[in-house]
This record gives structure tokens, C-alpha cells and sequence, in this order.
């Protein structure tokens, strides 16, 4: 379990801290943006354009022109989360300290199976299965596929459904157990 920590950790803390620093300064801009927009100005700036071989870096004429610093400081509020060591750290130990406590409240290990399957078991084999065949054929809209699409649909609502039902139907089994006598 303990080897599991920093799968659990590090994709909380920065999701976590994006959440907040989206509610604080709004949405930034992702590396890959300010990229692709830096790309076409210098393309477009350039009269001419220069061979590309092995040795030659990708990124070198936005470096060097300074465009890249310029984007990204105009882009990045005044104060970036991610930045600060003391939230950084804050955060992960925060993050630990649930973990810890989550794990010390558990009565059993069949607890936490219970509730993991109970409530991850129909979003990994229903929902994003799903979503991800309706997002693949978001453009299509040949008559063929709307059959497909209905029923990607409704498996959505289905493991939706079936994913609160039976989270809950746990949770009243934690809460309440059964009487085995």
C-alpha cells in the first residue's frame, strides 16, 4: 500500500491545486497552447524558412526570439499555486494525512474493496467506455451510428444509476450492518 502512496498523491495534489487555482484566476493557459499560437506567430513573422535536420531543436527560433517568456509571464496570474512550496507541501501532507486516517477508520480490507468496486466498477467498465466511443464519433452523424450513440447513452445513465445505488447500498451496510444471527 505504501507503494501505491505516490500514484495516490501526486495526481490529487495537481488536480487539486489546478481546481483551486482555476477558481482563483480563472482557467490558464496549457503549455500546448501558448506552443502552437507562439509556433504560427514566428512562422508567420519568418520570411524564410530554414532546413530542418536531427540536430536541429524544434523550439529553437521561439527561444530564441524571447516569445515563449513573454506568453507565458502575460499568462500566469499573479500568483501561481504551483509555485509556492508551502501549499505544494501543505497539500501533499494533507493528501497523506486522509489517506492515513481513511486507512485507520477502515474496519477491513473487504471495506474498502466494497467501496472502490461499489463505486469505480461501473464508471471503468460502463462509463468511460461510453464516453469515449461518443466523444471518437462526436463528428459523425451518419444514421448508422445514432443506434450506437442511444445505446452509449444510455449505458452512461445505466452505470450512473447503478454506480449510486449500489455505493449507497454499501454504505448503508457499513453504517447499519447486518444482523448475523
Amino acid at each position: 500500500i505504501m507503494l501505491a502512496l505516490a500514484m495516490i498523491t501526486l495526481p490529487c495534489r495537481d488536480s487539486g491545486l489546478e481546481v483551486v487555482q482555476t477558481i482563483m484566476h480563472g482557467p490558464r493557459a496549457s503549455p500546448l497552447d501558448n506552443a502552437e499560437s507562439t509556433c504560427a506567430t514566428t512562422e508567420m513573422t519568418k520570411s524564410t524558412f530554414t532546413a530542418v535536420h536531427e540536430e536541429t531543436p524544434l523550439m529553437a527560433s521561439i527561444i530564441e526570439e524571447g516569445h515563449e517568456d513573454e506568453e507565458e509571464e502575460s499568462s500566469r496570474p499573479p500568483f501561481d499555486i504551483f509555485d509556492n512550496s508551502w501549499v505544494h507541501y501543505g497539500s501533499t501532507f494533507a493528501i497523506i494525512a486522509l489517506c492515513f486516517a481513511g486507512a485507520a477508520a477502515a474496519p477491513s480490507v473487504a471495506t474498502v474493496w466494497s467501496l472502490c468496486g461499489s463505486s469505480m466498477a461501473f464508471v471503468i467498465a460502463f462509463m468511460l467506455p461510453a464516453a469515449c466511443y461518443l466523444q471518437i464519433q462526436k463528428r459523425q452523424q451518419d444514421p448508422e451510428g445514432l443506434v450506437w450513440r442511444l445505446f452509449s447513452w444510455f449505458l452512461i445513465l445505466f452505470s450512473i444509476v447503478g454506480s449510486i445505488s449500489c455505493t449507497a447500498q454499501t454504505i448503508v451496510r457499513l453504517v447499519w450492518p447486518p444482523d448475523d444471527s
